[in-house]
């Protein structure tokens, strides 16, 4: 039996660990809220208590603007936070918005405008983590705001902090002449005791950073938020000239061209699937029908995780016309997925090494209905994957993954 000199020992010890420990939060607490208001201009703290006040305008329509510096903020951040209100119950991602560079320090707000653009939401670390380090490429998705609980911006293994000081590391050193000095000040975003050069700090992120925890993220969003961290981008326009250049371009340098077209896909994961698949195999280019789902939907985006931000999406208002000048304009190879075998039909294990074009299109259809008949007939060759009697199909992003995988493998080799 320990005797009452031992028990009072550790008990002692238990209490001082207790202390260290709750030092320690606080410490790491003060920390954060210090790193916060050194990069006020693109970090901003959601407390609850204020964001009450905001939720309350936002439902209210309350548009008023900037009357004083602190109206400013207030409304910047009402802004930053209204593309992330009541996500569940949202059915687009139309938002008409204002953009901070729509303010002029010497204008009054009347003079404010506004900006129609189409913003989607993207949802989970690792997606976001994707964004992150997409922004710093030139002709990237512009992400707008991240939107994240503290654990997952600053702790390990999640850290995305990292991910931040390593874009702004690239950019500075493509920009910079003294690429060593300013990266050792990009370093100290990680150490939020030491002064930050406030030149550094105007020059990176380009987007904003709200930090929030799980209560403040899930009365925004209007559901649980398990996942710590969402972001906000604007979706690219993709024209028709867009589309069209982008191919003549490849066949003109003889370049390497993958399509993924998708008929009638209406289920956004299967769409979600697709892309993540598609961008697996390294296709270029991702093509819709009229009647497809929203690539850049909610559940979509999560499901490609985040990968539909590295894929030219275009939506055509006739895919079998698309497909149709693909294949007699510019030469592509163009396959239609079914599931149904005969003369007509090649089975993808029978196709030849080096008997796939370096510039091709697959099209995949809806998994209940698969691809309607004139986009059928406007394809060069129907293609099906070989299964074991009794089988007679798969889901349509399991037929991706092999298809595509298949026919990178059989590609003709560049000279």
């Amino acid at each position: 039996m320990s005797d009452g000199k031992t028990i009072k020992e550790i008990k002692r010890a238990k209490y001082e660990k207790k202390k260290r420990l709750v030092r320690q939060k606080e410490m790491k607490k003060s920390e954060q809220e210090s790193f916060i208001r050194k990069h006020a201009h693109f970090c901003h703290l959601l407390e609850e208590n204020a964001l009450a006040a905001i939720q309350s305008n936002l439902s209210s329509g309350n548009d008023d603007c900037c009357d004083d510096n602190s109206n400013k903020d207030h409304f910047l951040l009402s802004e930053l936070i209204e593309p992330y209100t009541d996500l569940k119950n949202k059915r687009s991602n139309y938002n008409s918005i204002k953009v901070q560079q729509d303010f002029d320090e010497n204008e009054d707000c009347s003079k404010c405008r506004k900006s129609h653009v189409k913003l989607f939401i993207a949802e989970g670390a690792e997606t976001v983590r994707v964004l992150i380090r997409q922004s710093g490429h030139p002709d990237a998705i512009k992400l707008r705001s991240i939107m994240v609980k503290p654990a997952t911006f600053w702790d390990h293994p999640v850290r995305l902090l990292d991910d931040v000081i390593d874009v702004a590391n690239k950019s500075i050193s493509s920009t910079t002449v003294n690429a060593s000095e300013e990266r050792e000040r990009v370093s100290n975003l990680a150490h939020t005791t030491k002064d930050i050069d406030p030149q550094f700090i105007q020059t990176a992120p380009s987007y904003h950073i709200l930090i929030g925890n799980e209560n403040a993220l899930s009365s925004i969003a209007g559901f649980h938020i398990a996942r710590g961290a969402l972001a906000c981008g604007e979706v690219p326009v993709c024209t028709e000239k867009i589309f069209w250049k982008q191919v003549q371009r490849a066949v003109e340098y003889n370049a390497q061209l993958r399509i993924v077209a998708m008929d009638n896909v209406c289920d956004t994961a299967n769409m979600g699937s697709i892309i993540r698949t598609s961008r697996a195999f390294d296709v270029n280019i991702i093509l819709l029908s009229n009647d497809c789902c929203d690539a850049w939907s909610r559940r979509a985006v999560r499901v490609s995780m985040g990968y539909v931000c590295q894929a030219t999406v275009f939506r055509c208002i006739c895919l079998s016309s698309t497909l149709d000048k693909l294949h007699r304009e510019f030469g592509m190879a163009t396959y239609a997925a079914v599931i149904d075998s005969g003369p007509q039909v090649m089975k993808l294990e029978n196709i030849e090494r080096g008997g796939v074009p370096r510039r091709w299109c697959c099209v995949l259809g809806n998994e209940g209905n698969g691809i309607c008949h004139d986009v059928r007939i406007a394809c060069s060759q129907c293609l099906c994957v070989g299964m074991a009697a009794g089988v007679d199909s798969l889901s349509v992003g399991v037929a991706a993954g092999i298809i595509l995988c298949g026919l990178k493998e059989r590609e003709e080799k560049s000279d």
